[in-house]
């Protein structure tokens, strides 16, 4: 799954987990987030989070019409067992953000 965040003057509009069976189903949820909310993708942020590689050609091709596109990270206050090293930061961003409300 990806989870597609919308941010529009510091406003978040949108925060929604899409399931994914094919990469490109990153690019029409991506898309059609911004189109519902009848915003243009140039101007406005939108974060990414999930099983999405950042060097995939479907990011790159997801930054070319988004250029405001960007990554949610875990958070930086916890210590994380070394396995969580060897996935990208932008993976587990809601289980590890979940865990900063307890």
């Amino acid at each position: 799954s990806i989870i597609v965040t919308v941010v529009e003057a510091g406003r978040v509009l949108l925060m929604q987990n899409y399931p994914i069976s094919h990469g490109a189903d990153a690019l029409y949820h991506t898309a059609n987030a911004l189109r519902q909310l009848a915003l243009p993708g140039g101007g406005t942020a939108v974060y990414l989070s999930g099983e999405l590689a950042e060097d995939a050609p479907l990011y790159q091709e997801l930054m070319q019409e988004m250029p405001a596109l960007g990554w949610l990270v875990r958070p930086g206050v916890f210590n994380y067992v070394p396995a969580f090293a060897d996935y990208p930061a932008h993976y587990f961003y809601t289980l590890t953000s979940l865990a900063s409300c307890a």
